[in-house]
């Protein structure tokens, strides 16, 4: 009987542990950015938003994800107030997630390059030459949640983004500016796994 018993334990227990190691999930939130060090440009709305989907690759203390990411980050705009062009991306995060090895909800870190592509739109905002790809770092807090016996998973993080790399070169739309244009972005994001 006591056989049993901890052969059912352990399958119980060995089961959603296999199936806990991959996620599936999509996510989404809202971003605030800032153009960094280029004068004669700003960011008309800096409230922008970002929907997407990732995959977690989950070990007991650490996880990687990767996703892919539409985001709108703003419209440029010259500091007359013309257009310039619309700041929206594809992106595609790869998240290293150092985790603590607690059962339902984990609190972690992450760090990771995340590669951009720009978005060309449609509209009465001109287009401008893009350097696509670009890449950015993001360094980020949060919690990932989930039932040691399957069901619901997901996260809720907070997240910084610096672009490394410019996503528009410094002579742009008539006008020079002294430096290329890069983006800083704080998220807050939130996924639910499927």
């Amino acid at each position: 009987m006591i056989f049993r018993v901890a052969a059912l334990c352990v399958l119980v227990i060995a089961a959603p542990a296999a199936a806990q190691g991959f996620d599936l999930g999509v996510a989404g939130g809202v971003n605030f950015a800032t153009l960094d060090e280029t004068r004669q440009a700003d960011l008309a709305n800096s409230t922008g938003y970002h929907v997407g989907a990732y995959v977690d690759v989950s070990l007991p203390v650490a996880a990687l994800r990767v996703g892919g990411y539409y985001l709108q980050a703003g419209d440029l705009e010259t500091t007359s107030g013309a257009p310039v062009a619309s700041a929206a991306f594809v992106t595609v995060p790869v998240d290293l997630l150092i985790q603590t090895p607690t059962p339902v909800v984990k609190a972690y870190v992450l760090v990771g390059p995340e590669v951009r592509f720009a978005v060309d739109t449609e509209g009465d905002v001109p287009q401008i030459d893009r350097a696509s790809p670009n890449v950015a770092g993001n360094v980020g807090v949060g919690a990932r949640f989930g039932s040691p016996l399957g069901g619901l998973s997901g996260f809720v993080e907070v997240r910084y983004a610096r672009d490394l790399t410019a996503f528009a070169e410094d002579n742009v739309a008539g006008f020079e500016t002294d430096n290329a244009y890069e983006l800083s972005l704080f998220m807050l994001r939130a996924g639910i796994g499927l």
